[in-house]
């Protein structure tokens, strides 16, 4: 594992000379000014060398925030208040709210957390729209299951593109939905009876 390496150098502010520290951590360059004795300066830059190597300084190793489906939901339909019609941006509200449910009901750590979903909790929620398991509730049509496929494809491609979210979820692509999945084709021969 590459470290980083701690820099010294003298640097001239207003009338005197003083010394600065230049390294690393998790991609960030980091700057200190440590005072005019180069002795001190040495110190703590062998003091700073020795905790990067010690991995004190966490490198590497930062921990994710949790993002819940709920607050990604919310800050994508935010940023697309102003871009699309009232219409589509109430059928995004209804398509994510069913989501939630789904998700609330049958899979509560991953909406809470969206780096926990998976491409099958995805699909799960896909076969349950196309029959779903309530009998109270009616099966949504062919077109209306590929615009919610394609709504959430969406919001979780803005939920790995925005730095404050970064949840890396279902990089793998749904494919579209089919009310009768891909049935058998015969053809007329086929199907006469060969006797």
């Amino acid at each position: 594992m590459a470290t980083s390496r701690v820099t010294l150098r003298p640097i001239k502010r207003k009338k005197q000379s003083l010394y600065q520290l230049d390294y690393g951590v998790d991609g960030r360059r980091i700057r200190q000014t440590v005072g005019p004795n180069k002795r001190d300066a040495e110190l703590v830059r062998a003091k700073i060398q020795s905790d990067l190597l010690l991995g004190k300084f966490q490198i590497g190793t930062s921990a994710k925030k949790s993002v819940s489906l709920e607050a990604a939901t919310e800050a994508f339909l935010k940023t697309k208040k102003n871009r699309i019609k009232s219409s589509s941006l109430t059928r995004y509200q209804n398509y994510f709210a069913r989501l939630q449910t789904f998700f609330t009901s049958l899979f509560p750590p991953a909406s809470k957390n969206i780096r926990l979903i998976q491409p099958g909790y995805l699909e799960d929620s896909v076969e349950n729209a196309v029959n779903p398991q309530d009998p109270r509730e009616e099966p949504r049509s062919e077109a209306t299951v590929n615009n919610s496929i394609r709504a959430f494809e969406a919001l979780f491609k803005f939920a790995e593109d925005i730095p404050h979210l970064r949840a890396c979820v279902c990089t793998t692509r749904l494919g579209h939905c089919s009310a009768y999945g891909s049935l058998p084709y015969y053809s007329f021969a086929e199907l006469e009876p060969t006797c």
